[in-house]
């Protein structure tokens, strides 16, 4: 999920980040970057149960900060 990826400041995917997955790191600060956003990070899809719970915690968080799309 590209939200969790900006939310938690990782940087853009290029051929020099692939070989030590330096844009999985998500070393950067943003203004939105918490404990659970981190807690809800993913890069692929997983377990249904697993999945359903991450998609929810993304459609809530995006709910609550209309800033960002308004």
């Amino acid at each position: 999920m590209a939200i969790s990826a900006f939310v938690n400041g990782c940087d853009m995917q290029t051929p020099g980040t692939m070989p030590g997955l330096d844009h999985l790191k998500c070393s950067g600060t943003t203004a939105f970057k918490s404990e659970d956003t981190v807690a809800n990070f993913v890069f692929r899809r997983g377990p249904p149960d697993e999945e359903f719970t991450v998609v929810t915690f993304w459609k809530n968080w995006w709910n609550i900060h209309p800033e960002i799309h308004q």
